[in-house]
């Protein structure tokens, strides 16, 4: 028998059982002016529903409210130099000769001091740096 003659019994073409990933495309429904997304609304519904993303988020507050009381117990939240400067600028917003927003200075960006502004009202929160 020669090596290159073709073989007595040629396979059977494959068959296909699963379409092409082209064929299984399809475009989103857009949809009617008017009328609410079912989907959209099952997934803003579903959020508090995903186990591992409520164990995240209560984990991240736990580690949050044990950081500052930890924090606070040992006098160490304004070890940090710049901290009791942030807080002093976000309380001369309210508690100054000239209050107002032009105490925010020009050398750290506004939004820290802006956040912690109604919090630097606060006596308290303001002397312990529990305000920032």
């Amino acid at each position: 028998m020669d090596q290159f003659a073709a073989p007595a019994s040629a396979p059977p073409a494959p068959t296909r059982d699963e379409p092409i990933w082209f064929e299984t495309m399809t475009l989103p429904a857009l949809p009617a002016i008017g009328r609410r997304n079912a989907k959209a609304g099952e997934r803003r519904a579903r959020w508090y529903h995903d186990r591992w993303f409520l164990a995240l988020v209560l984990c991240a507050i736990c580690a949050s409210v044990s950081a500052s009381v930890w924090s606070y117990q040992t006098h160490s939240i304004m070890l940090y130099l710049d901290a009791h400067g942030h807080l002093l600028i976000a309380r001369r917003i309210f508690d100054n000769v000239s209050p107002g927003l032009a105490q925010l200075g020009n050398v750290w960006l506004p939004l820290p001091h802006l956040l912690m502004a109604p919090f630097a009202q606060n006596d308290f929160l303001w002397r312990t740096g529990l305000a920032g």
